[in-house]
């Protein structure tokens, strides 16, 4: 059977051809099929894709066939969708609706079929007899749920308006799918039913992982094996015990961050079979983690590249992160970040000690992971030190070891902390009875703090004077601020606003108490243990946000609420998700498309956050290609090891047998048996002397 073509210039033709009972019977179907026996073959005996049919002569022998084997309803008949000719009014019957249980129906089909192939070759047949359409209609009625063959799909698929029809309705490609989620039920019919006798066969059903395979076997002796996955392919082509579903399955959990208890849920919920937790952690041991670092390497590689062709020292923000809250932390990780193109350039975890506190553990991880980033990056950077600066927050431990251990680096703070700090001190204080009027001078007053910063040009001494200038400001003292005796100002004598801009309406009262006191209040804050002193080596220009973000980020791989014994392949999986996101938006392909609002926890204000396109993930994909071909690696190294063992082992047989046609070797051998037994009975008599020699004198 062919299948009727979708194109609609292409069906104008055929209907033109088969006539208007044709156009009826199309329309009656949702896939219809027609008989290759309308159609001209060429000289390979194939029916070319754009083939125009042709009607064929009415046969009244195939009529008594086909009334013959749907005699036991007239429900059940199906008219074929072309008429024999235009002129005849009877139509030919397609395959009925019968269930695979009337037994009678088929075996009267059987018997007509072994008929019609006992009179003679049908193949070498003329069109013109209307045989071949004979054969076609019987070996349809024989299936009541009829599908085309192997042969006759490639055939639908040459079809050029079956291509156009398939592209219209399937938005994914091909390619793009490798596993499909189906129903048990519905796939078990399929893979059940004999193709030779047409009946359903009985099944073995095996478990392997998340795999399921089928070993069939039928009435008529036919047997076969179907599996939900094929195995993981070898080097040359063959294949080996690991099926890639299992494979792709632990590779998607691990680079996802779900844990084996969480998909595992997941899987239970749906009914579906799913990897055994031994398996599972074997896989990933074996196949993913080395994938992760396979992946994670070549991606390392590739933003060095980036870096090189930039060819500028680089200005880097680190911060670490503890693996839990509070001060129990076991693991310490430390990030480095370029501040112009925001990768991750390098990372470092450390593990506390016995009888020390997990607090010394930052500084400890960003020496290690600032010492083996400027080694790594020596060859990429030649006569220029790689790391110009380098922005932290303000720990003194991290502070100290700049200092001591990296005095070429230029040492920052960031400016994003001390802002936090600052409003982490101020804003549980400014709805208090005594802040009353001070507080619309508080949001001004921290917005000074960045335009001090920055307008500084690098100054801590102007940088410090500018942020205080502020507190002048709101006691309406815009000028001679070398009068002013709370503050010494040497290089800032006046505010940097014009004169006409200043307004003395809500400015503070010097000589009022209660504006006094609020004032004393604000600038204690500023003021508090080295903040002030800090101001003057803060950053203008980076900042330590990106490591938040992506020590946010992190988390998804590995939560704090939960123990890992290792960080390594989580931080690499989260430096991978990382800076694949940050490669995309330099190429181009993740941008901004839109805004979020959120709400700021430090201010309880509401703010918009960008959205951007979202990530294709192919590293991921990756990671799962990389894991297969490992394991295919693996099982060829392994098979090629096992191959040479047999080959020694064989050749030492060899070598064995004929040393002992050799009189001399046979002799010497023998000799070496006799004396090993000797020396082992003397050895025995010198023992069991011994143990008499030790047993106690009845007398004593």
């Amino acid at each position: 059977m062919k299948a009727v073509t979708t194109s609609k210039k292409q069906l104008e033709k055929w209907i033109e051809k088969l006539g208007v009972d044709f156009a009826k019977n199309v329309r009656m179907y949702g896939r219809p099929y027609i008989c290759r026996s309308h159609f001209v073959r060429d000289s390979f005996g194939r029916v070319p894709a754009l083939a125009l049919p042709k009607p064929l002569p009415f046969s009244s022998n195939f009529a008594e066939n086909v009334v013959m084997t749907n005699s036991t309803s007239k429900s059940d008949k199906e008219i074929a969708v072309a008429p024999t000719s235009k002129s005849d009014k009877e139509e030919a019957v397609a395959p009925t609706s019968t269930s695979y249980k009337e037994e009678a129906d088929v075996s009267e089909v059987v018997e007509i079929q072994e008929k019609t192939d006992d009179d003679e070759d049908l193949s070498n047949l003329s069109d013109e007899s209307g045989y071949d359409l004979i054969q076609q209609q019987v070996e349809a009625v024989k299936d009541p749920n009829y599908q085309p063959s192997t042969s006759e799909y490639r055939q639908i698929l040459d079809d050029e308006s079956f291509d156009n029809d398939f592209d219209q309705t399937v938005d994914e490609k091909e390619s793009d799918i490798d596993f499909v989620l189906v129903s048990f039920q519905l796939l078990l019919p399929l893979i059940l039913k004999c193709y030779s006798c047409f009946s359903i066969a009985n099944y073995k059903l095996s478990k392997f992982g998340a795999v399921l395979t089928f070993d069939c076997t039928c009435e008529c002796s036919r047997t076969w094996r179907w599996s939900t996955s094929q195995k993981v392919k070898k080097n040359d082509n063959t294949s080996s015990k690991r099926f890639e579903l299992n494979v792709s399955l632990t590779t998607a959990a691990v680079t996802i961050g779900l844990s084996y208890s969480n998909i595992m849920s997941i899987f239970s919920v749906v009914k579906a079979p799913f990897i055994s937790k031994t398996t599972f952690y074997e896989t990933r041991r074996l196949g993913v983690v080395p994938a992760i670092n396979k992946v994670f390497m070549e991606q390392r590689q590739k933003i060095i590249k980036i870096l090189k062709q930039i060819n500028i020292p680089i200005d880097a923000a680190g911060d670490g992160m503890y693996d839990s809250r509070g001060y129990c932390a076991f693991w310490c990780r430390y990030i480095i970040i370029c501040t112009l193109t925001k990768f991750v350039l390098h990372y470092k975890n450390v593990r506390k000690t016995a009888g020390k506190g997990s607090k010394g553990l930052e500084p400890i991880a960003q020496s290690q992971c600032l010492s083996e980033l400027v080694d790594m990056l020596k060859e990429t950077f030649v006569n220029v030190d790689p790391i110009r600066s380098l922005t932290t927050d303000r720990d003194l431990a991290v502070a100290a070891n700049m200092k001591n251990q990296f005095p070429k680096i230029i040492h920052r703070f960031d400016l994003w902390h001390l802002i936090r700090n600052l409003t982490m001190d101020i804003w549980p204080k400014k709805d208090q009875k005594q802040m009353i009027p001070i507080k619309p001078w508080i949001q001004a007053i921290i917005n000074n703090v960045y335009s001090s910063i920055q307008n500084s040009g690098g100054d801590p001494i102007i940088a410090r004077e500018l942020v205080m200038s502020s507190f002048a400001h709101c006691l309406d003292q815009h000028s001679n601020f070398q009068n002013i005796t709370w503050y010494k100002f040497t290089k800032v004598n006046q505010c940097r606003h014009s004169p006409t801009s200043t307004s003395h309406v809500g400015f503070l009262n010097p000589n009022n108490v209660k504006d006094m006191k609020a004032w004393e209040a604000l600038r204690k804050i500023f003021v508090k243990g080295n903040r002030l002193n800090d101001i003057g080596q803060i950053s203008a220009h980076f900042m330590t946000s990106e490591c938040e973000s992506f020590n946010a980020l992190s988390k998804k791989y590995a939560p704090k609420d939960k123990y890992f014994s290792s960080h390594e392949t989580t931080t690499r999986l989260a430096v991978l998700h990382w800076n694949h996101l940050k490669i995309e938006e330099l190429e181009g392909r993740r941008t901004v498309i839109g805004g979020k609002s959120s709400m700021n926890k430090t201010k309880q204000q509401k703010r918009v956050k960008k959205m951007k396109s979202p990530s294709d993930h192919s590293w991921r994909i990756e990671i799962k290609n990389a894991a297969l071909s490992i394991f295919g690696e693996e099982l060829s190294k392994k098979s090629n090891n096992l191959q040479e063992e047999e080959k020694e082992e064989s050749s030492d047989e060899e070598f064995s047998l004929e040393n002992l046609t050799d009189k001399d070797y046979f002799e010497k051998r023998l000799q070496q048996v006799f004396d090993e037994f000797e020396s082992s009975s003397e050895k025995s008599e010198s023992d069991s002397d011994a143990e008499e020699s030790d047993e106690p004198d009845e007398a004593d």
